[in-house]
């Protein structure tokens, strides 16, 4: 296992005279157990900086809407259903994690990297922390 920590899009447009900010750590999380190692190193780093984190989960757009125009759900139900399960899973993460009053989470749907930069742009994190499984 492998986890790819990368400087964030936002810290790139920094100017090197500017002060340094306390901006956090966004960490990709999918439920899975490198997630969560992800999560932990993450929660290291930030007490050790000093710093918050914020959880990013990432659901792919389903491909197959309008496929079937007799679906029984639309589209927006059936999307925010999927989100609403992931949350939900997210906070038991935190809580498990002891975590649940520190750190702040998002479900976003949209393609993996630009999805999870975009969120790591909207909380202002500096370090991204996405798992990675080799």
């Amino acid at each position: 296992m492998t986890i790819a920590a990368s400087p964030a899009k936002a810290s790139e447009t920094r100017k090197k005279s500017a002060p340094v900010e306390k901006l956090g750590i966004a960490v990709a999380v999918d439920g899975s157990r490198t997630s969560m190692i992800a999560a932990e190193a993450a929660g290291r780093l930030a007490d050790e900086w000093k710093v918050p984190v914020h959880l990013v989960s990432v659901l792919p757009p389903f491909a197959d809407y309008g496929a079937h125009p007799e679906g029984d759900e639309p589209a927006s139900q059936v999307e925010d259903l999927r989100i609403q399960l992931r949350d939900a899973a997210l906070r038991k993460m935190l809580d498990r994690l002891h975590r649940t009053n520190e750190w702040t989470h998002e479900v976003v749907v949209g393609r993996m990297p630009a999805a999870l930069v975009k969120a790591a742009d909207r909380c202002g994190a500096r370090v991204i922390f996405w798992p990675c499984k080799q």
